[in-house]
């Protein structure tokens, strides 16, 4: 009787170590991969160096230093991370593109449920040395590069990876792009203009960046608990104005007219190939259906404007992207526009703009060709502010090491411990399609003086 009594307090033991085992194991692929029904303001775990996402870091060591005077500096600053107007080549930081990297880099990843690899999407690449030496807080390291990617796809929980990579940025080289790298966003229509999936891309806009530092004076700005959140006590009218280039005259594509008549908007529009697949994309998502039954005077426009869409859209499919347009072949999509200008009308801003952003992020060249009026009209997507009659308007939409936007709480819980490394928000010339959401990755005081970039974290909240 005594050995089965004890031969059943042994088998229970067994079970019960197993099945703890198996509860620990549960544990750690939920804290991996995320409750399927969780908020997306709660932060997912990011990604090792040299691992795939789904291994989750070491825990944090302890603080060993009281970081409270850096968390207070960080509120009464902003490094601002100002594009390149036109952009530049050859600049190790810049949104979007192709990253450069040290020879060996892994293009980061996460595993999904069924097994399968997922890239994600390159977004930011950083030069650590190009941030100013006091904005750096004595943690930033003054050398290095910082990497941020993202998976796109709205369905799915935030994912990221943050990496630091130190080493000699002239033995760097471009990385290689997975094959099977997803195309950013989950629907093709975030770009609006894309009418086949060989127009929706996998890489976003690459523009060239240079990180800029305004500061605050302590003595400004509202009671403590408004010092703390965007912009503190910075004054950024001043402290903009103060930003050489920073703030450009207001200025944005209009349509205009010449007795009733649309006026081109520039001389060479439309200047590429590009520009064609971004205006009749535009104009066959916006204003072509289809036509049947009988066919009346209005039917009959609508399918010779539909025609016409059509054949310089397929044209435009056969040619290379950024060539750029014969003076007859510019002159004959525009006389489409003229043709058809009682529909047109509405599609011709977001032509312009598109397509002048498309070009100057995917033709290095483009800058050096493009007419300057042409330039003048799309520089104000690209600036820190801009002037007017009604005063200065700031477009700040990526920023670091600053007072965090205060949106929905997340960054209240956050402010007395964690660093804002870096905050993004949407910014669609760049393809920054983040609808009213901010992107806040965090991280601890400690852990940015120790280089464990691996233990940032990211809340992603809407207002």
């Amino acid at each position: 009787m005594g050995s089965q009594v004890a031969t059943f307090f042994l088998l229970t033991a067994v079970f019960f170590v197993i099945w703890l085992g198996i509860r620990s194991y549960a544990q750690r692929k939920v804290r991996e991969v995320g409750d399927p029904g969780a908020a997306a303001s709660v932060p997912l775990p990011s990604t090792p160096t040299t691992t795939p996402l789904l291994v989750a870091p070491p825990e944090p060591p302890p603080p060993s230093e009281d970081r409270s005077g850096v968390l207070r500096e960080s509120r009464g600053q902003a490094v601002l991370l100002r594009r390149h107007f036109p952009p530049r080549t050859g600049v190790l930081s810049h949104f979007g593109g192709v990253p450069t990297v040290p020879l060996g880099f892994t293009w980061p990843f996460v595993v999904q449920p069924d097994g399968r690899d997922r890239a994600l999407t390159f977004v930011l690449q950083l030069d650590c040395a190009a941030i100013p030496e006091e904005g750096r807080l004595g943690l930033m390291p003054d050398r290095g590069q910082l990497y941020v990617f993202l998976d796109l796809d709205w369905g799915n929980h935030w994912v990221w990876s943050v990496r630091y990579e130190n080493g000699d940025p002239d033995s760097f080289v471009p990385a290689r792009v997975p094959t099977g790298l997803p195309k950013a966003y989950s629907e093709r229509a975030t770009w609006s203009w894309a009418q086949h999936d060989d127009d929706w891309p996998s890489l976003l806009p690459s523009w060239s960046l240079q990180p800029v530092l305004v500061t605050g004076d302590e003595a400004e700005g509202g009671d403590d608990d408004e010092r703390d959140f965007w912009p503190g006590p910075i004054d950024l009218g001043r402290a903009l104005t103060d930003v050489a280039g920073a703030v450009v005259p207001t200025r944005y594509y209009e349509n205009q007219y010449d007795d009733g008549v649309l006026v081109r908007p520039y001389a060479t529009f439309p200047h590429d190939w590009q520009a064609v697949r971004i205006a009749t994309g535009l104009l066959r998502a916006r204003h072509l259906r289809p036509v049947g039954g009988a066919v009346s005077h209005g039917e009959e426009e609508a399918a010779s404007f539909a025609d016409a869409v059509r054949r310089w859209s397929d044209r435009a499919a056969q040619e290379q992207p950024w060539d750029r347009l014969s003076e007859d072949d510019s002159d004959a999509v525009w006389q489409v526009f003229l043709d058809y200008q009682s529909v047109t009308l509405y599609s011709l801003s977001d032509a312009v703009n598109e397509s002048l952003d498309a070009t100057l992020a995917g033709n290095p060249d483009a800058a050096t060709w493009l007419p300057a009026e042409a330039l003048a009209l799309v520089r104000i997507r690209h600036a820190l502010a801009s002037t007017g009659p009604r005063g200065l308007h700031a477009s700040v939409h990526q920023m670091m090491l600053c007072p965090p936007s205060y949106v929905q709480g997340d960054a209240e819980e956050r402010i007395g411990e964690w660093l804002l490394l870096l905050e993004l928000s949407s910014d669609p010339p760049i393809g920054h399609h983040f609808g009213e959401g901010v992107l806040q990755f965090w991280i601890r005081p400690d852990d940015l003086a120790a280089r464990r970039f691996d233990l940032v974290e990211l809340t992603a909240s809407a207002y």
